[in-house]
């Protein structure tokens, strides 16, 4: 090979290395935007655990659903992933506890979603007489509350999940379902409304 062709794959090869160095910096940088939304739901999450009022969450609940409208699709799609990622690894450490932790585990999964009832009925109560008995909490109707799907729309939505997760994802959360549903039975509560159980 001759110097001059030595010296065109050279640069040929530096070429090519910045164009994947380039696309690899815009995959990884951080979006700020994203970063910030980030941020504020990790406070929100923090102070849903202080508050009680069920008026007050839902409506810092509509404060951050109203800061998100800015987002684009991928940084919704990247706000989503987290979110999954976060299930996933739940999940997963549920399958690494001893027996009794997984009871514990079960039962405070319960325990939460039976406050979150209480608080949501105890709002509709106030509210029936007069007041708007619309909402986003369970068992409420609002748009995309599963109630009020036709059964199109609930097949759309499992063809969606499947689509979304592996078979093995789905393995382990078919059996924490019916982990729940069993622990709910000893505890003489009624079956979940959530068609998931979480």
């Amino acid at each position: 090979m001759t110097t001059w062709m030595r010296k065109r794959w050279k640069l040929i090869g530096t070429a090519a290395a910045i164009v994947v160095a380039f696309f690899v910096y815009r995959a990884v940088r951080a979006d700020p935007r994203l970063a910030e939304i980030r941020q504020q739901r990790e406070e929100l999450m923090t102070k849903m655990q202080e508050i009680s009022d069920p008026e007050e969450q839902k409506r810092l609940w509509g404060e951050f659903r109203e800061s998100m409208k800015d987002l684009t699709p991928e940084q919704r799609r990247a706000l989503g992933a987290d979110a999954k990622k976060r299930r996933d690894e739940e999940d997963k450490r549920y399958y690494t506890l001893s027996n009794e932790d997984k009871t514990k585990w079960l039962d405070r999964q319960i325990d939460r979603m039976e406050e979150m009832k209480k608080r949501w009925d105890s709002t509709t109560d106030k509210k029936k007489g007069g007041g708007n008995p619309g909402g986003s909490g369970p068992g409420q109707s609002g748009k995309g509350n599963w109630s009020n799907l036709s059964n199109e729309e609930k097949e759309l939505r499992r063809k969606q999940n499947i689509d979304k997760t592996t078979p093995e994802e789905r393995a382990r959360r078919d059996q924490i379902r019916k982990d729940l549903a069993a622990r709910r039975e000893q505890r003489g509560l009624s079956p979940a409304t959530n068609p998931f159980g979480r």
